[in-house]
């Protein structure tokens, strides 16, 4: 959970307090609204793929976030939240 108590610093220094908290927000709610398609994914490919592949796709965006810190970009930030947060559903 230390991206989530990383990336609203990061959005409040870049946007401003009124938006610090968008994409910890939507990293949550895009998690928790795709763990049901994750589910059926086991399903059908098999746990290994289904937890190999996230975990990837988590190293990844997590590198696009600092990525978009360091270049203060709030839009890149909140769209890889939302990978993010497929990801870790």
């Amino acid at each position: 959970f230390i991206q989530l108590g990383t990336t609203t610093p990061a959005a409040a220094s870049i946007a401003g307090d009124g938006l610090a908290t968008l994409p910890a927000g939507l990293m949550l709610a895009v998690g928790t609204l795709s763990a049901p398609f994750g589910a059926m994914l086991v399903k059908r490919y098999g746990r290994r793929w289904v937890l190999l592949a996230p975990g990837i796709a988590t190293i990844g965006s997590a590198a696009v976030m600092c990525a978009a810190a360091q270049l203060r970009l709030f839009w890149l930030l909140t769209v890889a939240s939302i990978a993010q947060g497929i990801s870790n559903a």
